[in-house]
């Protein structure tokens, strides 16, 4: 604990949490940017291109015919390897894209869990703060102490409020508050989104495969 009553290490815990949120968020970005490739591949869907380049292969196929040659063409332009391991390949990438949201999901809820922490800490003499709600129940719309219409703020004190942490920007508790308070709204909000893609690709059928019919497991999701 830094900073007397100010429980300091909760926003430490908050920024180490985002940068994991960040992290996470590009691995299971870099997977998902491959599935769509992967997927033409694996069914062996034209994704288009070509035109009249096309025809002028066919041309000098028919003119030259060549076993090698077909193969690629008939593989989408590709070696017949590139089509032979794209299934596994779209398995694996939607294996990992899923794995990252369940990831996220996980540390938005780690994030909440430390915004009341320090919502609590700098709400000297006041009841703890409410809880900000979990990332799928949508509660984080409601900032307000129960039914009696107090916000969470007006339980910290002005001289609280106006307190400098001697960090980077010199900010104030209040301006740390209002700041972390809308990074975890809009973490949890885009957990959410994760969540619902994560559903989606878990139940879709991977082609050609020996697994199970759909790529389940979301890995916790």
């Amino acid at each position: 604990m830094s900073g007397g009553d100010i429980d300091l290490d909760s926003l430490l815990a908050l920024s180490s949490l985002m940068r994991q949120w960040r992290d996470s968020h590009s691995t299971g970005l870099a997977h998902l940017q491959t599935i769509p490739a992967l997927f033409d591949v694996a069914t062996g869907i034209d994704s288009g291109g070509g035109g009249g380049m096309v025809s002028l292969v066919e041309r000098a196929v028919t003119a030259a015919p060549s076993p090698r040659l077909c193969a690629f063409l008939a593989a989408g332009w590709q070696h017949p390897s590139v089509a032979a391991a794209a299934p596994q390949k779209l398995t694996d990438a939607v294996v990992g894209a899923t794995a990252a949201a369940a990831r996220a999901v996980g540390i938005a809820a780690e994030a909440e869990r430390a915004l009341d922490a320090f919502r609590a800490s700098v709400a000297i003499g006041a009841p703890a703060a409410p809880s900000v709600g979990h990332v799928d129940t949508g509660a984080r719309a409601s900032s307000h102490n129960g039914g009696s219409g107090r916000h969470w703020v007006d339980d910290v004190p002005v001289p609280v409020l106006l307190t400098r942490v001697p960090w980077g920007a010199n900010r104030t508790i209040e301006e740390w508050l209002w700041l972390c308070t809308a990074v975890v709204e809009g973490v949890s909000a885009e957990a959410a989104v994760k969540v619902g893609v994560a559903a989606y690709l878990s139940q879709q059928r991977v082609p050609h495969t020996d697994q199970s019919a759909t790529v389940a497991g979301a890995r916790g999701v």
